[in-house]
């Protein structure tokens, strides 16, 4: 090679190992001032990430923006400068953003979007990069789906969601819902390098499989978290209804007819819920119905008050 071309590329070298040299140390330093673990680093800036704020920007330069998140929020963030570069990103680059009431996890996502840009969590240390670079940093974890794909229409989340006809659907429908959520552009069907797949074992167990940064893994295990939650609230509920005592109230027509009464108790409990299996039926002359006791306590008082259930006097 002749050396009049080898030496600056040589000084072009040494310039980028320098660089990257610098940003591993600058991540080091900000590591190391944390004296926390980085689990806890890690749940710090999620819980600050959750914050809902007021966020106003005018051509503040990248530097800036992250030192001021970093003072206000308490945790490190750090510029990728060779990552940015390959978006032609430096950190005197300017951002405007002015949003009020959001989350401050979405009006960061807003921020770095206008210049192409993402952060991954680095152990404990927040890191503002290129989409490209955080693409770069793959972790392949795989997550037990079955729960959320497989079984009746009605207990399945993402049959709920979707209206998927089979578990082979909701698959599907299942990843179109990932991918269309949690950081879009970093999936390789919206041109990143992200992937993901299911198998399915001979024991009908679905597997998803996942290659992504560490961020879009944390975001994945918070959506199943939230299923697990949906589905564990509505499993409690459907218990509780199904132990819906059932009474039966005679009702005195020489007062009020049993039509009567049924109109009155639903204008006075018109607030009730009588979705299944909770009911209100007229059968011969008396109400049957189908509540919590509470509920129940509320309908006696109520027909007591209209005189219309039988004394014990006419009863006997």
């Amino acid at each position: 090679m002749n050396r009049r071309f080898a030496f600056p590329i040589l000084i072009a070298l040494i310039q980028v190992v320098c660089q990257q040299s610098l940003f591993a140390q600058e991540v080091a330093v900000k590591r190391s001032s944390n004296q926390a673990t980085p689990e806890e680093s890690r749940a710090k800036i999620e819980a600050a990430l959750s914050v809902v704020i007021d966020m106003d920007f005018f051509d503040e330069p990248l530097t800036g923006v992250a030192e001021l998140i970093s003072k206000e929020f308490g945790f490190p963030v750090v510029l990728d400068e060779n990552g940015m570069d390959l978006n032609g990103v430096t950190p005197d680059d300017t951002i405007t953003l002015k949003i009020s009431g959001v989350r401050l996890r979405t009006a960061l996502d807003l921020l770095f979007q206008q210049k192409d840009l993402t952060y991954i969590l680095q152990d404990d240390v927040y890191v503002i990069t290129s989409l490209e670079a955080a693409g770069e940093k793959l972790e392949t974890r795989v997550y037990d789906v079955t729960r959320f794909v497989s079984g009746a229409s009605d207990n399945s989340i993402v049959a709920r969601t979707r209206k998927p006809a089979s578990s082979d659907n909701r698959v599907d429908a299942l990843e179109d819902l990932i991918r269309s959520i949690i950081i879009p552009d970093s999936w390789d069907e919206y041109g990143g390098t992200g992937t993901m797949s299911t198998l399915v074992t001979p024991q009908d167990r679905y597997l998803l499989t996942v290659s992504q940064p560490e961020e879009v893994h944390y975001r994945i295990k918070k959506l199943f978290e939230s299923f697990d939650d949906w589905q564990a609230k509505t499993k409690a509920s459907s218990q509780q209804a199904s132990k819906l005592p059932v009474r039966v109230y005679p009702i005195a027509k020489d007062v009020v007819s049993v039509d009567e009464a049924r109109q009155v108790l639903e204008l006075a409990l018109e607030e009730v819920n009588w979705k299944e299996p909770a009911y209100l039926k007229v059968i011969g002359g008396t109400l049957v119905i189908k509540q919590n006791q509470e509920i129940h306590s509320q309908i006696g008082r109520i027909l007591d008050d209209m005189g219309a259930l039988p004394s014990e006097k006419s009863n006997d």
